[in-house]
């Protein structure tokens, strides 16, 4: 079993750039994934990504 440290630095810094990433994907010309509803304003992670991305 892999155990990751959700503690260290470099993991909250991965996790956040996975996140940003998440919540920009589809609003390029060409989206590269389908939307993601949750992760939009109103939505369920919407105060989360603004805590991410500023």
């Amino acid at each position: 079993m892999i155990r990751v440290d959700l503690t260290a630095p470099a993991t909250a810094m991965e996790l956040a750039n996975e996140l940003r990433g998440l919540s920009t994907m589809h609003s390029l010309v060409t989206p590269r994934i389908f939307p993601l509803p949750e992760f939009h304003t109103g939505s369920r992670y919407a105060n989360l990504v603004k805590q991410v991305t500023g």
